[in-house]
């Protein structure tokens, strides 16, 4: 059977960039997939679009959303419970700061490593090393990160996340903190 995704994204102009690099992977997977693109809507027509997607087989990639189509500003907590609220499906975002209140997670782009790595090769400069010298990263710092209580929700197994996948949100027993 063929699954859908629901993108979700507004019409700035990251937005449209990243709609833009979404198009492309879509030629990619378009036989495989369907897809749908809640581009720039308000947040009422946002809410009712993303109610009516079916439960089974389908997802919400979650793109920047911050202000919504009729131009209201919203904040990031704002949108995520708007979005996973309205949604029977799991929300997937690429942005490690968006993985909380509601969505699954996926992999995301990790301000942290990025600044970690960014540190070290600073670091190395500080302490006398040329910059040509710093050897180019060619392994990406993206982190499969997901919520616990979203994979709960869902259902979904660990077994079935990809390796190394972190786990946020997952409550800490009485032995695991002694």
């Amino acid at each position: 059977k063929t699954g859908l995704i629901a993108a979700v994204s507004e019409n700035s102009e990251t937005g449209l960039a990243v709609q833009n690099q979404l198009s492309i992977a879509e030629q990619r997977y378009g036989e495989k997939l369907i897809y749908k693109h809640f581009y720039g809507l308000s947040v009422e027509a946002l809410a009712d679009s993303l109610r009516n997607l079916p439960a089974k087989r389908s997802a919400v990639l979650f793109l920047p959303f911050l202000r919504d189509g009729r131009g209201r500003m919203l904040d990031s907590k704002q949108t995520n419970k708007l979005v996973t609220s309205a949604s029977k499906a799991p929300v997937f975002s690429m942005w490690e700061n968006r993985i909380n209140n509601g969505l699954l997670g996926g992999v995301v782009i990790s301000g942290r490593e990025q600044g970690l790595r960014a540190a070290s090769m600073a670091l190395k400069i500080l302490q006398g090393s040329a910059a040509d010298s710093i050897p180019v990263l060619d392994k990406s710092s993206n982190v499969p990160m997901f919520d616990y209580a979203a994979l709960n929700r869902f259902g979904i197994d660990r077994k079935l996340l990809p390796p190394g996948s972190v786990i946020i949100n997952e409550p800490r027993t009485f032995f695991y903190r002694y």
